[in-house]
């Protein structure tokens, strides 16, 4: 079985990655060059990127395009009031991008961060996490992804599709291709508005994990069903999730929901199996409060187990009730925590169906298990 991102759930995230079968596409060859001894296979898991034909491609985006800022108008209408409101001009940010065989463009933003301190953090790298810089109504725009809808205007431009890598800065990509000899591939294709990095991962995904999953989409040819299909569950995403922001704003969020939906547990390298009570991010609650240990998170999902490699680290009382702080061991674990716990990609995954029960009991020697997680 296969989930939406394409782990093999047969093999885990750590056999399996990014190897869905049902969209084998034809792998385009680029002779004499590195990407010929690519680690990677034909498989992919999304439509490509790479146009069948080149004008037809054009007219099609050009003109969904166009459809899609006629029906946006309303929303950058009020979206652009509340900026205006909120934080004065200027109203839009405009950036310098490298796309399609890197030539520059200047791509639109709604503005969502003090202008000068972003410029100080992210010369040379993406926002980082809690950065702290959003204006009033720049976290909320960024986190539903409503500040992207001004990038509209360049694909009626031509500068972008609708469905692509994402387009980067100058610096950025240097850095990236010095760490990456496959990433220059991404520009052979517009970068997009959307694609399935930036729909199924979070904004703090790492740039390898990216740039893999780029690479098999850079090099498959466009399925235009797939694509529709794509765009069309996030516009439906967005305006969920723009809607339940708003709602967690007005009543909060209850951490031991999340912590029962996902039927959250740490697996000690030692064998001991402890079940966590409540998450918020990063921090934890966990019967065991002074343990110290290497292991694996452990989130039920719908297509099976996920298991992410972390070191959790007691911190100080708070009253949230937290007693542990879970520092991801590499990339696909931090991934991991971001996608299924922080509620961060476009489209989050849904929990499975079965819930944890509402009684607590004492499992075998080696396993405890709190079902008494609700809250409620």
């Amino acid at each position: 079985m296969y989930d939406d991102l394409g782990y093999d759930t047969r093999k885990g995230v750590e056999g399996g990655f990014f190897s869905r079968p049902q969209h084998v596409g034809a792998r385009r060859r680029v002779a004499g060059t590195a990407l010929d001894a690519a680690p990677f296979g034909a498989r992919t898991c999304a439509s490509g990127f790479v146009p069948r034909n080149e004008r037809v491609h054009a007219i099609y985006n050009r003109s969904v395009g166009f459809v899609l800022l006629l029906l946006a108008l309303p929303i950058l209408a009020v979206v652009t009031l509340l900026v205006a409101l909120t934080q004065g001009r200027p109203f839009f940010y405009g950036g310098t991008r490298i796309g399609r065989d890197r030539k520059e463009f200047q791509i639109y933003k709604f503005r969502t961060l003090d202008a000068r301190l972003a410029q100080e953090i992210t010369g040379t790298k993406v926002l980082p996490k809690n950065s702290g810089i959003e204006t009033p109504i720049g976290k909320y725009l960024r986190a539903s992804r409503l500040d992207e809808l001004p990038q509209l205007f360049n694909i009626v431009r031509g500068d972008m599709n609708i469905v692509g890598p994402r387009p980067v800065r100058r610096e950025l990509a240097a850095i990236e291709e010095a760490r990456n000899p496959h990433y220059a591939i991404r520009f052979r294709v517009k970068p997009g508005l959307i694609g399935p990095t930036q729909v199924y991962m979070s904004h703090g995904t790492s740039k390898r994990l990216r740039a893999r999953y780029n690479y098999k989409l850079c090099t498959n040819p466009v399925d235009y069903r797939q694509e529709v299909r794509l765009f069309v569950s996030v516009a439906l995403a967005v305006l969920g999730k723009s809607l339940r922001l708003i709602g967690e704003r007005l009543v909060g969020v209850n951490p031991r929901r999340k912590a029962a939906d996902w039927n959250l547990s740490f697996a000690c390298a030692s064998g001991l199996d402890v079940t966590i009570w409540q998450v918020a991010g990063f921090e934890l609650e966990l019967q065991h409060r002074t343990l110290v240990s290497e292991g694996h998170m452990l989130i039920r999902t719908r297509h099976g187990l996920r298991r992410a490699a972390v070191r959790l680290v007691p911190i100080a009382a708070n009253p949230g009730g937290m007693t542990h702080r879970a520092e991801p061991l590499n990339d696909i674990a931090s991934h991991l925590i971001d996608r299924y716990l922080m509620d961060d990609p476009v489209i989050a995954p849904r929990p499975p169906r079965w819930k944890r029960p509402l009684t607590l009991s004492q499992g075998p020697d080696k396993t405890l298990v709190l079902a008494k997680v609700s809250g409620q």
